[in-house]
């Protein structure tokens, strides 16, 4: 099982994520960007999977390179590895 990060452009944009990961029982905490990853607002969600697909599915549809937001792989204690621009 990974550990994946989402971060986001707006706050607008975290918090409508937040809703709809909850409302589709995907289990997630939602807590402050990491110093570690430079983004635009402070707030980033965080989950565990084996692959980040349905979750990132889920907050932005076939919508790639937007510009809303990252997504990053966990990879140690305060280390992220960038997989995507959402």
């Amino acid at each position: 099982m990974n550990t994946y990060v989402i971060t986001f452009e707006s706050t607008h944009t975290a918090m409508a994520a937040s809703k709809t990961l909850a409302s589709g029982g995907i289990d997630f905490w939602t807590i402050p960007t990491p110093r570690e990853i430079s983004a635009g607002c402070g707030i980033a969600l965080r989950f565990s999977a084996e692959t980040p697909d349905e979750a990132v599915g889920r907050v932005f549809g076939s919508t790639r390179n937007s510009g809303r937001g990252a997504l990053y792989l966990t990879a140690g204690e305060a280390a992220y590895e960038k997989l995507l621009d959402l």
